[in-house]
C-alpha cells in the first residue's frame, strides 16, 4: 500500500486542486502557489508516485490545471476571422 506520507501528500495536492477549481481567479492562485514554493515541493514528492497511483495522478491534474491557466494567461485569443465579403 502507498506510505503514510504519500496518502497526505495526495489529501494536500486534491485540496489544491478542488481550490483551483473553486478559486474565482484561479490563474492568481496558482501563481501565487508556485511563487510560494509550491512547484518545488511536488517535485521533492516525486519519488512517492511509484507508491502511490492517486498522488500521482492527483499531481498531474495540478500540472495539467496550471497548464491550461498558463496558456489562457499567455496566449492571446485568436484574432476573429474577416468577414466573408464578395469576392474581389
Amino acid at each position: 500500500g502507498a506510505l503514510p506520507e504519500a496518502q497526505t501528500c495526495t489529501d494536500v495536492v486534491t485540496l489544491l486542486n478542488a481550490l483551483v477549481a473553486c478559486s474565482g481567479n484561479p490563474a492568481a492562485l496558482v501563481d501565487e502557489l508556485s511563487s510560494a514554493g509550491v512547484d518545488d515541493a511536488l517535485t521533492e514528492i516525486e519519488p512517492l508516485f511509484s507508491s502511490s497511483p492517486d498522488l500521482a495522478l492527483q499531481v498531474d491534474r495540478y500540472g495539467a490545471q496550471k497548464a491550461k491557466l498558463a496558456g489562457v494567461e499567455l496566449a492571446p485569443p485568436p484574432p476573429p476571422p474577416p468577414p466573408p465579403g464578395p469576392p474581389p
